[in-house]
């Protein structure tokens, strides 16, 4: 895995998992 900066690894797994992700914060009980 490519090393990314933290806000695009958020990124890449908003992209992953958008539903995981609700306004940037993580909620995996959504």
């Amino acid at each position: 895995m490519a090393l990314m900066t933290p806000e695009e690894f958020e990124k890449s797994l908003k992209d992953i998992k958008p539903r995981v992700f609700m306004n940037g914060k993580r909620g995996e009980n959504v």
